[in-house]
């Protein structure tokens, strides 16, 4: 089961489809078709489970506007600290840390580096250490 409830088999599903277009870009952009099927899936989770983190943030990974991506991240964000949700609020304030340096808005991306840094105290793991010390080194 992840962090925010959903079980292992619908996870494992997502964890599929993402491994398919992780392959697929590996020899050429992502299909659209690959995608879809992503989104199909993660619409689904989100009728079963509601807007839950892990869902949130897999659709703000792969969403092609970074705006999109920000809002869905800030949500995900939201609610993984209303649930108390360590593991996702760790991943997702990296993840919002990066996003904002990969745009050049230092200050937001210094701003979500802190609270990583701070998350990072309540879980942490191999991705998430070399994340931060990454975004601190740039």
């Amino acid at each position: 089961m992840t962090s925010d409830g959903i079980s292992k088999k619908d996870w494992n599903q997502v964890e599929d489809l993402v491994a398919n277009i992780v392959n697929l870009s590996a020899i050429e952009k992502p299909t659209v078709k690959a995608k879809k099927e992503l989104f199909d899936f993660l619409d689904i989770l989100e009728q079963k489970y509601g807007r839950v983190p892990s869902v949130l943030a897999t659709k703000a990974d792969y969403e092609d506007s970074p705006y999109i991506s920000l809002s869905l991240l800030k949500e995900a964000y939201t609610t993984a600290f209303e649930m108390s949700d360590f593991k996702n609020m760790s991943y997702i304030s990296v993840s919002l840390a990066e996003l904002y340096k990969d745009s050049n808005r230092e200050s937001l991306a210094r701003f979500w580096l802190e609270i990583a840094r701070k998350d990072s105290k309540l879980y942490s793991d191999d991705f998430v250490i070399d994340s931060i010390e990454e975004l601190e080194s740039q």
